[in-house]
């Protein structure tokens, strides 16, 4: 369940040590210009205490809309903004009190001062920086195209938001014609494990009729229990197995006009909407013509 939060401290953790590392290196700066402890500690929070707030608040804005966001994949990520937010805000309130406090215990009270010249890297970007003012309708230019590539380029990047769960379960969703009984389902069902037993990627499968399995995992999509569906849970020994296996599922439901079988996996993320969204392939001509009224929001209407 802490999934979000944990990756919401891992996304933190560079921008955590970096405010108290800040007012160390400031202090010891100070110390090398020949400041006194205290002083150098108080030029630490009088010259970057609210620039480092400013750094902070921008960085924690940037998850705004995860946290206002009222959907379903919001609710589930919304600790993503507040882990985020409260470890910065406490992380900079560490930085600019509890740091020089320690400053001042740990570090001697008199520094050589050293001078450093700036190393390739550095003189490069001041280049590069000072060409970029100099020739400033250029770079807004270049800005903007940047930023138009980048929207173009979204529409090819994947719209999958959670990535599927590595577990070796598959889910596998039976659905006969809404006016079928529990006999029929059964039977049906009966069918598929016979089927089943025969396939080698299957280790072993609990089946579930007119209802759907228990909620194992937090993310699981719990059905509606009604007489017409069942559900076959399917664990394999690997992932290249669980590939296989789904394969043959689909394979299988091909050869079954009387019902409609469909493998899924586990997500990572909110349960999203079955069949013709989740699937990659378009709803078949038996899934709409024979079995019609099932599912309305993907397959046309049929007369007859």
């Amino acid at each position: 369940m802490q999934r979000i939060s944990l990756g919401a401290l891992i996304i933190a953790l560079g921008l955590l040590v970096d405010d108290a590392m800040i007012a160390i290196e400031t202090m010891i700066s100070r110390l090398e210009l020949g400041e006194s402890l205290a002083k150098a500690a108080s030029y630490a929070w009088t010259s970057i205490a609210f620039p480092m707030l400013t750094g902070t608040l921008v960085t924690v804005a940037g998850f705004i809309p995860i946290g206002l966001n009222s959907s379903q994949a919001g609710e589930y990520t919304s600790s993503l903004f507040y882990v985020i937010a409260i470890s910065l805000v406490i992380s900079w309130v560490v930085a600019v009190l509890f740091a020089p406090v320690l400053g001042a215990t740990f570090l001697p009270k008199k520094m050589k001062h050293e001078k450093h010249e700036p190393g390739r890297v550095r003189r490069g970007f001041h280049v590069v920086l000072r060409a970029a003012m100099r020739f400033k309708w250029v770079t807004i230019l270049l800005t903007v195209g940047t930023f138009a590539v980048s929207v173009v380029g979204l529409g090819l990047v994947e719209q999958q938001f959670f990535p599927t769960s590595d577990r070796n379960e598959i889910l596998v969703d039976v659905t006969l014609r809404q006016n079928a009984d529990f006999e029929a389902t059964d039977a049906e069902i009966q069918v598929f494990e016979d089927w089943l037993k025969q396939q080698d990627e299957a280790e072993f499968f609990s089946t579930y009729v007119g209802r759907g399995a228990p909620r194992f995992i937090l993310t699981l999509d719990a059905l509606t229990a009604t007489p017409n569906i069942g559900q076959v849970v399917i664990m394999t020994p690997d992932n290249a197995s669980r590939d296989a296996l789904k394969a043959k599922i689909l394979a299988f439901d091909r050869t079954r006009v009387s019902a409609e079988y469909f493998p899924k996996y586990i997500e990572l993320g909110p349960p999203s909407a079955s069949r013709c969204n989740t699937v990659s392939r378009a709803p078949t001509t038996k899934s709409c013509a024979t079995m019609p009224g099932t599912w309305p929001a993907c397959c046309p209407r049929t007369t007859g």
